[in-house]
């Protein structure tokens, strides 16, 4: 690479960019670049435009044979399971006498090749189909066996984590410090700024040398704890870098909410300074909790018993190194000894102060446990304190109870001179502390604290309560021991660059969106107080704020800023996610000041190696608006001074031209700039200044606008990598460490031009919904991506947080593709562009960064639809087309399956599903399997495809991450709640949208918001949304399964059950695409709201108006958009559906008749339910009509309503008893409705919408409304509202079903009114 230098500052003619101000996170000349093939750390060299793609030799065997395996399990199975069964059923079926189909013609064997077709057709579609489930089925166990190979859930609980403690530290030092950090640095400085650490105590000097004899073992427990030998002060001295990364990550964890002030300081790493400490570090509480008094009670009932004080000398040696060998061998007993005993020589020797030297040495010798002292401000409460202790003492040290009595009655000592104690005492408070901690109130009370903690806090006591805690340091705990490549010193790592496109998302929570109440009453600070309560708790007492005065968050300034601040880290918003990002220059900061970098050198350094720009494209237009976000925006670049953000800058100016006639007129010019800014003080007041305006040729906005957003910004990133990152995600600070390591997979991968690493979905608590969200996203973004990466070394670009190198994105047309419609999945085509160009994407797994997803049911289904969409664009676009064209066969295989075959796969099951149902309908109905053998063949097939194949991957995700007990747990959690439901759902919306798309076209970006979802949803807007995709399918299932029990030939085949094991699966199917819509929208079954719901749905079935939202019409005709289309592929699509429903009308009317097609019962049923249809239409529409048409002549109009009431009872519905019965009736009127389906679809295929069609789809969708809405109600009324309560616990957290701030909070609005 040969870079152009060329300063457009000083360039007055080019006036399409304008450098403002130098900016210190490498503003300054811009760089022109001859495209060569030049990766981050690579030497340059010109890089040909595509290479071959196919793998190397060892990898292509592994893959030919894992594909070899895969492919003799599946034929295997089909075998055994689907093709041998169907033997003996076709040979029955070859030697049947058909010839009675149609009497007088000689068909031969052709009725039999119809049934054989029949009988292996939905077998060969299966068996065509089941090998995606054979690939999930491998993906899984090899993405399990992988996963243990690579340590991940080496740390599956806390109690592992503080066993591992210093095998982490240790781990630690090797992979992510660098070769350049000062490891033998002799001063330490730890977070909050206490002084070097000072000489070792005289406790310690005096541990080296026995202080008294051998005749009392419990000398040596202390000795233990001081000898030189045991090393803790090297110890400590190796641990020291960790103990401050780990401060740092404690301290995150504290800022955030997630723990206590009693949780951090038993999390954290204490440092005792002063001439009274050895150590530069000591362990945090959690690790040696229950140490102390584990050690004691060893030494008492092993060591110290009265058999072992009378022996010999020699025997007792041989106790005391065995006992001195125990505690050794304890690293954590060993090391709260230490801190123990330099604790309480310190104590005693600053409380009694010189005058009570002399005797202070022996007893903190003998020192063996440590009653609670008081610090109180009366020295006679310490007094009186300190002589129990000292009391306490004398029957613990045997033989030292003289020299405590001496120090009990030392002449003008701390026991006797009340002015002097009370010296000592403030002496105590402020020993060997610094200034700044006086100035802010930090005495030696934590000292006090902390031997107190030392002493009574048990294990179970110091695990931290909040989940987030416990899984964020076990992770980062257990990836340490994962393989990494080792980390470069920071000025030799890579820069990085994290790049964030913004439209018009929450940046920050505002407080009335904060309190305001919804239509249930529920405001977003209730519904986050009470989902998370424990974080609450520490909120308040972080901003000291108690509980009773929380109405101060509503009135002071500052604690209203952190109130807003508070809830936005708890959503998905903007802030979370620069907040996390930033976590990165605070990590580069400290690893670069552990390298020797200080002060402006330091800065600089962090600068050029890290930079975040946030591109906020309507920041201009909020900024002229005056909306609130603009204000936001600026908050978060004075937040963070090294934050930029971009914008598109739209500016009119006027100007006068001439016209061809000679007058002047003004003309507008429009014209749009790429602009940075960042934040800045002007006179003490902050402001926001301008860095780069760069003139564009026109508006950005041509094509999808994410992407568009993306690419326009990234000419304004300085770093060798660029990591696009949205906007709900957020960053960690103890992955930020870890970074430098990622960065080198570029140095180690030659070929690598993107690098991925795994994602944490952090939405997963807050309903049961958002669980399932989370667990199939978390095993896609973990277990999935590790599979494709390797063996099969087909990963894509999935989407964020990857990591591009920025040379070869810049030079290849961005980081994502932005054509309207065929690039919806805008992401995933980088990865494209990698492959075609012969570039690699491996994926590391010792990273990982925070994601949101959605939480509600209407947010996944848009979710859903988009990737479903985006995938149908996909199977059209050139990309994919050159990349099946280029691959090798095994690597194609990888990425069919585990892209755009996915997606197909789902659409061909549904497919599958109604073919099932109408190859096993039609038949019964057009009488062609009379006599004919039934071979229960598919049901295995249909339990994998619907519930299990999605439950087995995230299975194995789980038992990786959390080891098999916890994994069946939460799987049998998730799926008492509904989770098959919830998948079945969804199979049914990916098929759709991918069919609908590939048939129709239409695809289009859905915005899902990002909010809590907490609202009950109408009956109507459910109806609208789900209707085309999911209701009309569940209830066109139900028809055909009740029509194929009524008038199948079941009795001759085993009855009940035989229909059972038929048809089982797809009733399962029907009712989750028609119940999950209610079941997942929260208070369904309460009573009041379904009566609202109620009439809400009447009014907009019958109001005329040109919203969707407020008329059935309207709806309805925007719904059928699509049929306006001229191509005859498509006229075709629209009207295939009506053949099925023809054939199924004339099969009712041939199965409801029990005689034979060709005596001519078809005919005859098809008069009857002309009749019977048409009469019963006539007399209906002539009872609507009459009162229209005869408005002004009431006398005729209630003579004729007299006379046809008179003939509908007293003639024709005798005539209809005597011919049809009841249940024949109704088959009438359903072949009647079916057929009307079919003709239906006549002038759907050439776009045309007659009244009549808009009347049949009213009456239908009333039908199926009132059906739906009539079963809430039903389920509303059970006794007690069980159903309510039934799915409020399954649906909700269990935080959420405990509402107990409602009152509190409730009264705090009404006083902030």
């Amino acid at each position: 690479m040969r870079p152009l230098l060329t300063d457009v500052s000083s360039d007055s003619s080019r006036r399409d960019v304008h450098v403002r101000d130098g900016d210190a996170g490498g503003c300054g000349p811009v760089l022109e670049y001859d495209i060569f093939w030049c990766g981050p750390g690579r030497s340059p060299s010109p890089r040909p435009a595509a290479l071959p793609l196919a793998t190397p030799r060892h990898p292509q065997l592994c893959l030919a044979a894992g594909r070899f395996t895969l492919l003799c399990f599946k034929l295997s199975f089909s075998y055994a399971f689907q093709l041998r069964p169907l033997v003996r059923p076709t040979r029955d079926a070859w030697t049947l006498d058909l010839s009675s189909w149609w009497p007088g013609h000689d068909l031969g064997a052709v009725p039999n090749v119809i049934v054989v077709a029949l009988h292996w057709a939905p077998v060969v579609l299966m068996y065509l189909l089941d090998l995606q489930i054979w690939f999930i089925l491998w993906q899984a166990a090899y993405g399990t066996i992988k996963g243990w190979t690579l340590h991940i859930g080496e740390v599956p609980d806390f109690a592992t984590l503080r066993e591992r403690f210093f095998d982490a530290s240790d781990a630690f030092n090797r992979k992510v410090l660098s070769s350049a950090t000062h490891r033998g640095s002799p001063e330490y400085v730890p977070p909050g700024g206490p002084p070097p650490r000072g000489t070792k105590t005289r406790v310690a000097a005096a541990g080296t040398a026995p202080a008294r004899p051998l005749d009392d073992l419990r000398v040596g427990l202390l000795s233990a704890a001081g000898c030189e030998h045991v090393g803790g002060g090297e110890a400590s001295e190796r641990m020291r870098y960790f103990a401050e990364a780990w401060n740092g990550i404690i301290d995150d964890l504290r800022k955030a909410d997630l723990v206590s002030g009693r949780e951090h300081a038993l999390l954290a790493f204490n440092g005792w300074h002063g001439s009274a400490f050895s150590c530069c570090v000591y362990l945090p509480g959690f690790v040696t909790a229950g140490k102390l008094a584990e050690a004691f009670h060893f030494v008492r009932q092993e060591h110290a018993s009265d058999a072992a004080r009378y022996q010999p000398p020699r025997k007792r040696s041989q106790i005391e190194r065995s006992l001195v060998a125990s505690i050794d061998a304890d690293r954590p007993a060993r090391f709260a000894l230490r801190e123990f005993a330099e604790l309480s020589s310190w104590l005693l020797s600053t409380l009694l102060g010189p005058r009570h030297e002399a005797a202070i040495g022996s007893v903190a010798q003998g020192l063996l446990r440590h009653q609670v002292l008081s610090a109180d401000a009366s020295p006679s409460a310490v007094v009186d304190g300190l002589r129990g202790v000292l009391d306490a003492l004398k029957g613990a040290l045997g033989e030292l109870d003289s020299t405590i009595e001496a120090l009990k009655f030392t002449p003008q000592g701390f026991f006797w001179d009340e002015a002097y104690a009370k010296e000592r005492i403030l002496a105590t408070l402020l020993a060997d502390q610094p200034p700044a901690w006086r100035a802010l109130g930090q005495p030696a009370t934590r000292r006090l604290e902390g031997l107190v903690s030392l002493c009574v806090t048990a294990q179970l006591d110091a695990e931290p309560r909040h989940p987030e805690v416990l899984r964020r340091l076990r992770w980062f705990v257990g990836s340490l021991f994962m393989a990494m490549p080792e980390a470069p010193p920071v000025e030799e790592a890579l820069s990085q660059s994290t790049l964030t496109p913004f439209c018009a998302e929450d940046i920050l929570f505002g407080m009335r969106e904060l309190v305001a109440k919804n239509e249930d009453g529920v405001s977003v600070l209730y519904f986050l107080k009470t989902v998370h309560p424990d974080e609450w708790s520490n909120f308040l007492e972080r901003v000291g704020v108690k509980a009773s005065e929380e109405a101060r968050l509503f009135k002071e300034k500052d604690l209203v800023l952190e109130l807003r601040a508070w809830a936005s880290f708890r959503g998905q918003t903007l802030m979370r996610t620069v907040e996390g990002m930033m976590c990165h220059e605070r990590a580069l900061r400290l690893l670069a000041r552990w390298e020797g970098y200080e002060g402006e050198s330091l800065e600089q350094l962090v600068r050029s190696k890290y930079s975040y720009v946030v591109s906020c494209q309507l920041y201009g237009t909020h900024k002229r608006n005056r909306d609130p976000k603009a204000a936001d925006t600026e908050f978060l670049l004075q937040r963070f001074p090294n934050l930029r953000v971009a914008y598109v800058d739209k500016t009119s100016t006027l100007t006068k031209v001439r016209e061809p006639d000679g007058t002047l007129a003004l003309r507008e010019t429009i014209r749009y700039y790429s602009v940075l800014i960042k934040g800045c003080s002007d006179g003490g007041e902050e402001a926001v200044q301008q860095v780069y305006r760069v003139q564009l040729p026109g508006d950005i906005m041509i094509g999808e606008g994410k992407p568009e957003n993306q690419n326009h910004a990234v000419i304004f990133t300085r770093g060798e990598t660029i990591q696009a990152i949205d906007m709900n995600q957020s960053g960690y600070f103890e992955e930020a460490l870890k970074m430098r390591n990622l960065l080198q997979e570029f140095r180690i991968h030659p070929t690598a031009t993107i690098v991925g690493f795994r994602e944490h979905i952090f939405t997963g608590e807050l309903s049961s919904l958002a669980s399932y969200m989370a667990l199939q996203e978390g095993c896609f973004v973990t277990l999935t991506q590790r599979v494709l990466s390797d063996p099969l070394h087909i990963r894509q670009h999935y989407g964020h947080p990857d990591v591009f190198d920025k040379i070869f994105a810049m030079s290849t047309g961005g980081v994502s593709k932005a054509s309207k419609g065929i690039n919806l999945s805008e992401d995933v085509y980088a990865g494209f562009n990698t492959t075609l160009r012969g570039g690699t994407v491996p994926y590391a797994e010792y990273v990982q960064v925070g994601k949101g997803r959605d939480v509600g049911m209407q947010q996944i289904y848009k979710f859903e639809a988009k990737l479903a969409s985006g995938n149908a664009e996909q199977c059209l676009s050139r990309d994919v087309f050159r990349i099946a064209q280029r691959l090798d066969l095994t690597r194609s295989f990888s990425f069919y399956y585990s892209g755009p075959g996915f997606y197909f796969n789902n659409a061909a099951t549904v497919f599958a599903l109604f073919f099932f149902l109408y190859v096993t309908l039609l038949p019964h109905l057009l009488q062609l399997d009379v006599g004919v053998p039934v071979a229960d063949l598919l049901n295995a097939q249909w339990v994998v495809q619907l519930g299990l194949l999605l439950n087995v991957p995230i299975l194995c995700y789980l038992a990786v991450e959390h080891g098999v007990v916890r994994a069946l747990l939460e799987m049998w959690r998730v799926n008492v709640s509904g989770s098959l439901l919830f998948f079945m759902f969804h199979m049914g919306t990916k098929a759709y949208y991918f069919d609908s798309t590939l048939k129709y076209g239409g695809a289009k970006y859905r915005p899902t918001g990002r909010g809590f979802v907490m609202r009950h949803e109408e009956f109507a807007e459910l109806y609208r949304f789900y209707s085309g995709s999911h209701l009309y399918n569940g209830f066109e299932l139900v028809w055909g399964l009740i029509l194929l029990w009524t008038l199948g030939a079941w009795k001759e085949v085993g009855g009940g059950p035989a229909y059972l094991r038929t048809c089982w699966s797809i009733w399962a199917v029907a009712f989750a695409w028609l119940f999950s819509p209610f079941w997942f929208n929260p208070l369904a079954f309460d009573m009041k709201k379904n009566l609202e719901d109620l009439w809400q749905w009447l009014r907009w079935m019958e109001r005329l108006d040109s919203s969707v939202t407020t008329s059935w019409e309207a709806w309805w005709r925007e719904e059928r958009e699509y049929l306006q289309t001229g191509s005859w592929a498509k006229k075709a699509f629209i009207l295939l559906p009506g053949v099925r429903y023809g054939l199924t009308s004339v099969g009712i009317l041939v199965s409801v008749s029990r005689r034979a097609i060709a005596s001519g019962a078809l005919l005859d049923e098809l008069q009857l339910a002309a009749l019977l249809v048409g009469g019963t239409l006539a007399i209906v529409l002539a009872f609507l009509w009459m009162p229209l048409l005869l408005r002004a002549r009431p006398v005729l109009l209630r003579l004729l309503s007299s006379a046809l009431l008179a003939f509908s009872l007293f003639y024709a519905l005798p005539w209809v008893g005597v011919h049809v019965s009841l249940l024949h009736a109704l088959h009438l009127f359903v072949a009647a409705a079916y057929l009307t389906a079919a003709l239906i679809r006549i002038p759907y295929a050439f776009g045309q919408l007659p009244y009549f069609v808009l009347i049949a789809g009213k009456a239908y969708d009333y039908l199926l409304g009132g059906l739906l809405i009539g079963l809430c109600l039903l389920l509303s009324a059970t006794p007690g509202q069980v159903m309510r309560h039934l799915q409020n616990r399954a649906l909700l957290s269990d935080a959420f079903n405990r509402g107990v701030y409602h009152a509190e909070l409730a009264q705090l609005i009404s006083n902030q009114n």
